[in-house]
């Protein structure tokens, strides 16, 4: 298994726009079938710098980048992993904001309370 994923394998990323399949050059695949070697999918948070700058530089070439509609059971002998990749940060940033709450404040003359916010 690894042996094929060596010789030929290739790198599913999961982006914005859906999962692409990238054909990998024999040191490319080396490094990341070492970055895979425990786990299938890794999330981008987890990525190091230079892996991060690798995974730009293969979205970002020329070089042959096919769209899967998902993971396929009979190529899994070649996929080496798959990385979710999200490029755009200012979503992500805004994703764990919540918005401030309605405060209860009584009122003076002890009638009820009214929503501050």
């Amino acid at each position: 298994m690894y042996l094929k994923k060596l010789c030929g394998g290739v790198l599913h990323i999961q982006t914005a726009n859906g999962l692409r399949c990238v054909e990998l050059s024999g040191r490319e695949r080396l490094t990341l079938l070492w970055l895979f070697r425990n786990f299938k999918i890794l999330p981008e948070a987890v990525l190091g710098k230079a892996t991060h700058a690798l995974l730009e530089a293969l979205l970002g070439s020329d070089r042959s980048q096919l769209r899967c509609a998902h993971n396929h059971a009979e190529d899994d002998d070649f996929v080496i992993g798959t990385v979710e990749f999200i490029a755009a940060k200012g979503a992500a940033k805004g994703a764990g904001k919540r918005p401030a709450a309605a405060t209860m404040v009584p009122e003076a003359a002890g009638l009820g309370s009214r929503a501050v916010s």
